[in-house]
């Protein structure tokens, strides 16, 4: 027995709409990513993927995503903090300590760094707001050489609240740092 020709416009029309559904329903082609990862990084930042950012925040993410990585390395990473530093008091150059505050010698002051935390694999950005002892770096390096078996470019000062990080260090940690002057 043969179908009404109306039933098959009912069937087609069906299995239209349920293409056209299905069609609907997928993403939408990504956003072409840079090819740089730190850039890629970048732009997924300024996206709000990582949640808001302040506005130093979005600077260096802004600068990342137009110029890429000014230099790129190995840092040791010491913290500062409480008691001897608390929050709100004042870097060398007049900041005051908070997260995202971080101290330098062989990087100009007032740019940024994106750095990776070695046990979790995180990467955070901070703003180089201060500087330490000029013997730091030439210290830090022979340490992690010597102790640790890692070559590193620089050290950096992490200024967190906790005193409970006061001993911890990165020997070894990966480090991209972004022209503040946007210059190269």
């Amino acid at each position: 027995m043969k179908a009404p020709p109306s039933t098959w416009i009912v069937i087609a029309a069906l299995v239209a709409g349920a293409v056209w559904a299905f069609i609907a329903t997928q993403p939408a082609e990504p956003a072409e990513l840079p090819a740089d990862p730190c850039q890629r990084v970048a732009v997924k930042a300024l996206a709000g993927e990582f949640g808001e950012l302040l506005p130093w925040q979005a600077t260096a993410y802004r600068l990342l995503a137009e110029n890429g990585p000014a230099r790129q390395g190995k840092a040791y990473v010491t913290h500062y903090t409480p008691p001897r530093f608390k929050r709100g008091q004042g870097t060398r150059w007049g900041w005051g300590c908070t997260e995202g505050c971080w101290a330098a010698n062989k990087l100009p002051g007032y740019w940024y760094v994106l750095v990776q935390h070695p046990s979790s694999g995180f990467w955070e950005m901070g703003w180089i707001r201060d500087t330490g002892a000029s013997w730091n770096d030439s210290r830090w390096k022979r340490v992690g050489r010597e102790r640790y078996g890692v070559e590193v470019d620089l050290w950096l000062d992490r200024w967190h609240p906790s005193p409970k990080m006061a001993n911890v260090s990165w020997p070894g940690a990966e480090y991209v740092a972004i022209s503040a002057q946007n210059t190269w």
